[in-house]
């Protein structure tokens, strides 16, 4: 135990030393480029209970569609697990009206499997049962 509290503080030490600017540069800030705007109407929640990862919620969708600069389709019908929710934003009983959240996505399709690799945030907006997802893509400039 005394060791490993003396790892951490040898660790905690050297990080402060090499934070004073030494031979330290600035990392460039990411772009966030606009990707497209998605529309989900659920159908009711069920909430799982309390799991080793959080309280996840399992729901279907009834309809939807995404739209962005250079496409338009629409969403199957299908089972979604919405994972995160947290007390700073709200719980399973009283989900906010907007909130924020880094979207994933799976497909299959080979037109989006770019997609599947993406990293990405979202403002949600909800009304009852209808979400509208603004999603903007982040990507990293060269270093």
């Amino acid at each position: 135990m005394a060791f490993r509290l003396l790892h951490l503080l040898i660790l905690f030490f050297a990080n402060v030393a090499f934070s004073f600017g030494y031979g330290v540069q600035k990392a460039p800030a990411p772009n966030v480029t606009y990707f497209g705007t998605m529309h989900l109407t659920f159908g009711d929640f069920l909430v799982v209970g309390n799991t080793p990862v959080g309280s996840p919620i399992i729901t279907a969708t009834q309809a939807g569609n995404i739209t962005g600069p250079d496409f338009e389709d629409i969403l199957l019908s299908q089972q979604v697990q919405a994972t995160g929710v947290s007390p700073a934003t709200g719980s399973e009983t009283d989900l906010p009206s907007k909130m924020y959240l880094r979207p994933s996505f799976e497909t299959g399709a080979e037109k989006y499997f770019y997609m599947n690799y993406m990293v990405s945030t979202a403002l949600v907006r909800r009304n009852g049962l209808d979400l509208t997802l603004d999603i903007w893509e982040v990507t990293w400039p060269n270093v």
